[in-house]
């Protein structure tokens, strides 16, 4: 890696460890003084991106800071987010979860030329802002799921910075500007060129937000916690329910979140029904077994996506009732197909399941019921 710059002022380097912000997506510690001039700046960001330090990078970014990038529709129009969705895209990248695409980083290497820079008004009495115009040469190396089983992605292009002090005698990044791409040179093999907003777009979601996703939804579903719940489910959450006549012509039954929440409700209290019967314990494990994005790469909006994600769902609901044993175990084993969309700047939630026809066993035990997540549902409706 290495810094060029067009201007005649002497590099700064300083180190330093880490920067606070309660909404990071890691822990990240107190700020200490980071870089003095705006050369010193740029030779910090590529030294973090380059050695994957989430902590660098995190102390580099005002707690105001914004980015600025490009939205990929026709017009052309500006998009931004914020620095908790900054830090969450970059730690997808630095720890090598695995893209929604099937990208995983392994090495980032980046070149920045300043071309200019200059005091600017900042807004705020007796800080001084500088306005900073750079050119970006970045390569991001990934292992993918393509025919030499890499990318390379390459950004070449212009940037713009506005450096403010963080504080504590440093400058730090206020707002980073996309200004798109150079004309494309010929991209060789297994190589695309883009922007710098493309390639964090393309780490926004990882496998892992999926898998955190779903291990929210079973906390919450076996701790009976209604809030949590309802914090999982979009405002549009549809359960379709299990077809017992796929090959007849009316539609499948379902219900929509109200309902579910008023389901829900009543299973989490220990409510009882007519029949004497109230929901003792809850165990659930959901395992995602395919991820595919439904939405274009960069959404109707810049970062909206949408996801198809069939998971195998374990559950078992203990219910206290008046049958021969007191008691009924339902065990539902079956597959389960779920739609998940997350707004720009928003977490994912539910907005459609779909139940489905469960996976028999040979032996079923005293007291037990093989049953439908949706036939379990409507004991309690």
């Amino acid at each position: 890696m290495r810094f060029l710059v067009l201007t005649s002022a002497l590099l700064t380097v300083f180190l330093f460890t880490s920067c606070g912000d309660d909404g990071s997506p890691v822990e990240i510690g107190d700020p200490v003084i980071g870089p003095a001039t705006p050369e010193a700046f740029m030779d910090s960001l590529a030294s973090a991106l380059a050695r994957k330090d989430l902590d660098a990078y995190a102390a580099l970014l005002h707690e105001d800071f914004v980015f600025e990038g490009l939205s990929f529709g026709e017009p052309k129009t500006p998009t931004t987010w914020d620095r908790i969705e900054e830090l969450a895209i970059l730690n997808n990248m630095f720890e090598g979860y695995e893209s929604l695409d099937g990208f995983i980083v392994q090495t980032i290497d980046l070149d920045l030329v300043i071309s200019s820079f200059e005091e600017t008004e900042s807004g705020v009495t007796g800080e001084t802002w500088y306005s900073v115009e750079a050119a970006v040469d970045l390569t991001v190396f990934t292992a993918s799921a393509g025919e030499d089983g890499f990318t390379n992605f390459i950004v070449r292009g212009d940037q713009d910075f506005v450096l403010r002090p963080n504080g504590t005698g440093g400058l730090s990044a206020g707002k980073q500007i996309d200004r798109g791409p150079f004309a494309a040179k010929g991209a060789a093999p297994s190589t695309e060129e883009s922007s710098w907003t493309a390639v964090k777009m393309l780490f926004r979601w990882s496998v892992v937000d999926v898998d955190a996703y779903f291990s929210a939804f079973v906390t919450s579903y076996t701790q009976k916690d209604s809030a949590a719940y309802a914090s999982l489910l979009a405002d549009s959450y549809v359960f379709e329910l299990l077809d017992s006549d796929p090959d007849d012509a009316n539609p499948a039954e379902f219900w929509d979140l109200e309902e579910e929440l008023s389901i829900a409700g009543h299973m989490f209290s220990s409510w009882e029904t007519s029949q004497g019967a109230a929901v003792q314990t809850i165990s659930l494990a959901i395992n995602p077994k395919t991820i595919k994005r439904t939405s274009d790469l960069f959404g109707i909006e810049m970062g909206e996506v949408t996801l198809n994600v069939e998971t195998r769902v374990e559950l078992t609901v203990f219910v206290i009732d008046q049958g021969v044993d007191g008691f009924t175990n339902y065990i539902v084993f079956s597959d389960q197909d779920w739609t998940l969309h997350a707004a720009p700047g928003s977490d994912l939630a539910a907005t459609y399941q779909v139940d489905l026809e469960p996976i028999g066993s040979s032996v079923v035990p005293r007291g037990t019921e093989e049953t439908s997540w949706g036939d379990v549902k409507n004991l309690f409706r």
